[in-house]
């Protein structure tokens, strides 16, 4: 049977089992946790996911280990299974006495790509974008048509560009995609809205999409 040691919070698989399932670990641990004489440590597992989907069908559920809890793999191998992460994102299992295993899990993590620097030029953007106008005295007189001339201009890249056109959306400068502004957002375009959140004095403003 699998060994949970509160003190050191260890869990000490049982090398028996070559497959141990997730779900089995974090349903002995809660009874585990359950015992009065236990309830003083500090919490192994957290999770979500699990919820139904159609007849038949559950979302996948998650578990993580928390507050440096770690499955102990002692002089055996072992499979543990499915989706098992830490908290601290290192991995789950340590091994001792030359004991191996690994952790299948269901999902490919969604890799986003590194923040690299942008430089803009906001005062050669503000000039093409001026250039587009006819102006009377210090009034707008004529619409620009679209924003994909200037960015064509100014050799914006793709990102650049579709940032330029959020903002010329959110400020109700399209006439082809008016903006609808309300106490709790600001929306433009398809898709595209800010959620307004007011905290007593405080307003934040995030984007939703």
């Amino acid at each position: 049977m699998n060994i949970y040691d509160g003190p050191n919070r260890e869990i000490l698989l049982d090398p028996s089992i070559e497959t141990i399932s997730v779900d089995e670990l974090y349903g002995e641990w809660k009874v585990w946790a359950a015992v009065p004489a236990n309830a003083g440590f500090l919490p192994a597992f957290r999770t979500f996911g699990g919820d139904p989907l159609i007849a038949g069908q559950n979302a996948p559920a998650y578990f993580f280990l928390r507050n440096g809890w770690r499955c102990i793999v002692d002089g055996f191998e072992v499979v543990v299974g499915t989706n098992l992460y830490t908290d601290e994102g290192d991995s789950a299992l340590i091994f001792r006495n030359g004991g191996v295993g690994n952790v299948k899990n269901s999902d490919s993590p969604t890799v986003y790509p590194e923040e690299q620097d942008v430089t803009v030029d906001l005062e050669a953007i503000a000039n093409a974008v001026a250039a587009k106008f006819s102006f009377v005295g210090n009034r707008v007189a004529a619409e620009i048509e679209s924003v994909p001339a200037i960015t064509q201009e100014l050799g914006l890249n793709s990102v650049q560009a579709k940032q330029l056109s959020d903002l010329w959306q959110l400020e109700g400068l399209d006439p082809n995609q008016p903006m609808s502004v309300s106490p709790i957002r600001r929306s433009a375009g398809s898709g595209l809205v800010l959620q307004i959140v007011r905290e007593g004095d405080d307003v934040t403003v995030y984007r939703e999409s």
